[in-house]
């Protein structure tokens, strides 16, 4: 990828294979930001995907940057939202972090259909084996592996939540390369 400087009244222009950016001055006042209704709150037309979001977010705000809180948007994982001196609105998304809501179980079918969505597997994961030959495959690991509502799982659920911490420990074990960092809140 090639860049250039941004001069004023000039232009940035980043080029990749098959594309590029281009950040062109305009003499007049607009943001890149869109409004999906009429009055409606701005939504960001940037996200980037980071793996040490908790390390932006404080250096953001140490440096004055107007931003979120820190929040678990579901898919997107723990997120927070900025903008630049000029307005525009943008999005971060935790790309390190695989977010658990253990909360959400209520039988253990809800189990093995949360893992399957937040582990990414494209095949139905209808038991151990398969959490296991799913982790096994996993492209976004290694990474950290948030199990939200743990305490609570492990009261309500309590031969599932030894299965699912024995299968995690197992998997470090024999993918050091794709070891994960497991978080329990």
């Amino acid at each position: 990828m090639k860049s250039s400087i941004l001069e004023p009244g000039s232009h940035a222009m980043l080029s990749m294979p098959g594309m590029g950016l281009f950040l062109v001055h305009t003499d007049l006042e607009s943001t890149v930001n869109f409004y999906k209704q009429e009055g409606g709150e701005p939504e960001a037309a940037w996200c980037f995907s980071i793996k040490n979001i908790e390390g932006l977010y404080e250096h953001l705000r140490a440096h004055g940057v107007q931003v979120t809180k820190l929040r678990h948007r579901d898919d997107c994982g723990i997120n927070f939202q900025f903008y630049d001196p000029d307005g525009n609105y943008f999005d971060v998304n935790d790309d390190h972090r695989i977010f658990v809501p253990l909360d959400r179980v209520k039988k253990e079918e809800d189990l093995f259909v949360l893992l399957k969505r937040k582990v990414g597997s494209k095949e139905a994961i209808a038991d151990w084996d398969a959490v296991s030959d799913t982790l096994g495959n996993n492209k976004r690991l290694p990474c950290r592996v948030v199990l939200h509502g743990w305490d609570e799982f492990r009261a309500n659920w309590p031969e599932q939540a030894m299965e699912l911490m024995q299968r995690l420990e197992k998997h470090n074990e024999a993918h050091t390369d794709k070891r994960a960092e497991i978080i329990t809140r």
